[in-house]
């Protein structure tokens, strides 16, 4: 597998150029390596670019806290509303009809 560098570089390459975009698209993918080696990039595989998909994909995780982790996980038990006695009675009441 070609350096990661190299990989960014095409992508940007061709990104930049719109008739080489065309080019590559109107290019059976069998012959699509003499398009690659005519711009400089002839030691780029296909199959180094399918396994450097991953470069490109938006980051799905997202990273939480302590205190989001600990809401989450049941651990943030203090946040509950406080309502009057009276209030809290009926609603129990209701909720055992």
């Amino acid at each position: 597998m070609v350096d990661t560098d190299r990989i960014i570089s095409l992508i940007r390459t061709i990104a930049a150029d719109p008739a080489l975009m065309d080019r590559l698209t109107a290019t059976p993918p069998e012959e699509r390596g003499t398009v690659l080696a005519d711009i400089g990039y002839g030691d780029v595989s296909p199959a180094d670019l399918v396994g450097s998909e991953t470069l490109f994909a938006p980051r799905s995780v997202e990273e939480i806290d302590d205190d989001q982790l600990a809401s989450v996980a049941g651990g943030g038990g203090d946040t509950w509303p406080t309502f009057p006695t009276g209030v809290s009675a009926v609603c129990c009441a209701a909720a055992a009809t």
